[in-house]
């Protein structure tokens, strides 16, 4: 875990005393089960009852779209959220050219030497040459392993 910072202490509290930390940790972290570990440390009953993730990997709130937001965009307009090859741009890309992306589409066995993408390498973007993204897939057993396809033949034309 990176920080566990107490921000504000309020013994005073109604129904009871009440703290705000700030905590930095990786993911998988429980920080339900975190405050309630250091409750039962303290010898007191502790429960998370607001939690703000401010950074989920690189993923932070200034990007963050509220509910609302979404729900008041206008029919026919398009909702203000990141294009899932930007939002998977941590991992590596791969461009590939239309006729490999018309057998990614159909789901088709392809060597994944041939697109440069190494034996247990992954996962990977496949990107279309203007910068679609096709599909996810992994190197495995010489061939790519599709984790997941976005595009359709229909989507190709």
């Amino acid at each position: 875990m990176g920080r566990f910072q107490l921000v504000e202490w309020m013994p005073g509290a109604d129904p009871g005393p009440r703290a705000i930390f700030d905590i930095e940790c990786s993911s998988g972290t429980y920080i339900r089960s975190l405050v309630e570990d250091l409750g039962r440390s303290l010898g007191l009953p502790a429960v998370t009852t607001f939690l703000l993730r401010r950074r989920v990997g690189p993923f932070g709130l200034a990007g963050a779209v509220t509910l609302e937001e979404l729900a008041g965009v206008e029919p026919g307009r398009e909702p203000p959220v990141m294009p899932l090859a930007q939002a998977l741009g941590f991992l590596p890309a791969v461009a590939v050219d239309e006729a490999v992306a018309r057998h990614i589409a159909h789901g088709r066995a392809l060597p994944a030497a041939g697109l440069g993408i190494e034996e247990g390498a992954g996962p990977v973007r496949l990107l279309d040459r203007q910068g679609r993204l096709l599909a996810v897939a992994s190197g495995s057993g010489g061939l790519l392993r599709y984790e997941a396809v976005f595009v359709v033949p229909g989507d190709l034309t």
